[in-house]
């Protein structure tokens, strides 16, 4: 046993294999996500020419197909790391797809929600009560306790860019 490992607790050099298997699904998510990224554009278009309903609902239902798999890939990645320092690289949209996506799922409980996210319960309650001011998401209190739901809109995106 070596110094590191003994003051650590564990060894660092058996967190290398991981931060590389890490990295490169990282890079496959964001290759993945930009492929969502032109279906979502195509889809767009379609609907704006309102041409062929039946192709356009074969893309929607692959994207959604896609986009489920993106955000558990996502919610994984998050969730099984084991470092708490990779909460500096999750940037406040990161972190609110990461709510949204526990919410989709059925986590709908801020005490539920605290044990797959991988930063602080009041950092959770900031992104809860975000979401909740730009009409996201809603709660209904059942005694003590919270529910949060996602309210839908129609044919519309939530924008990114908005949960700044």
């Amino acid at each position: 046993m070596g110094f590191r490992k003994w003051l650590l607790g564990f060894d660092p050099e058996e967190f290398k294999d991981v931060k590389a298997r890490l990295n490169l699904l990282e890079s496959k998510i964001e290759k993945v996500s930009s492929i969502v990224e032109t279906l979502k554009e195509e889809l767009n278009a379609l609907y704006k020419t309102k041409a062929e309903i039946e192709l356009v609902k074969s893309i929607e239902s692959k994207l959604s197909q896609v986009d489920n798999l993106i955000n558990e890939l996502k919610a994984t990645l998050i969730t099984n790391s084991r470092n708490k320092r990779r909460e500096k690289e999750l940037s406040t949209v990161d972190k609110c797809d990461l709510v949204l996506n526990l919410i989709k799922q059925g986590i709908n409980t801020s005490s539920e929600l605290r044990k797959h996210v991988p930063f602080s319960v009041r950092e959770l309650h900031k992104i809860l009560k975000r979401l909740e001011e730009l009409s996201v998401i809603g709660q209904i209190k059942k005694g003590r306790t919270k529910y949060y739901y996602i309210i839908e809109a129609q044919n519309e995106f939530v924008h990114s860019k908005e949960l700044i």
